[in-house]
């Protein structure tokens, strides 16, 4: 804290015993911190909201993505059927995008990333 916020550091704590003292100061290492790499709160009012890193993704996208990747493999090995892979797209496209009706729904697509990725690592 005393690097990123020395005036906040100094600041009297409710106990003398917590506050900063001689040995810690000999103790202390110096860094030099760019404030615009530096993440956390800022508390108060902004002139500006600050900008939005990522766009927000749903609970589902990692889903979709692993299944979009994993698809044509676990049809391609043989472990599972074209028409089982494709029921497991038809009941991961009905989703909300935000979960499954039930968690049962989402196995024949968990076992299609699965042989996908496991046929994936049999070609390595």
């Amino acid at each position: 804290m005393l690097n990123l916020a020395p005036d906040l550091a100094m600041e009297p704590y409710d106990s003398a015993k917590k506050g900063w003292d001689d040995r810690h100061r000999r103790d202390l290492t110096k860094l030099y911190v760019s404030s615009s790499r530096y993440e956390g709160k800022v508390y108060g009012e902004m002139v500006d909201p600050p900008p939005q890193r990522f766009a927000k993704r749903s609970n589902l996208d990692p889903f979709f993505d692993a299944f979009q990747v994993a698809r044509g493999a676990a049809v391609d090995s043989g472990w599972l059927s074209r028409q089982y892979v494709e029921d497991a797209e038809k009941v991961l496209s009905e989703t909300d995008g935000k979960s499954f009706r039930h968690a049962v729904d989402g196995v024949p697509v968990s076992v299609a990333i699965l042989a996908g990725q496991a046929y994936f690592l049999t070609r390595r």
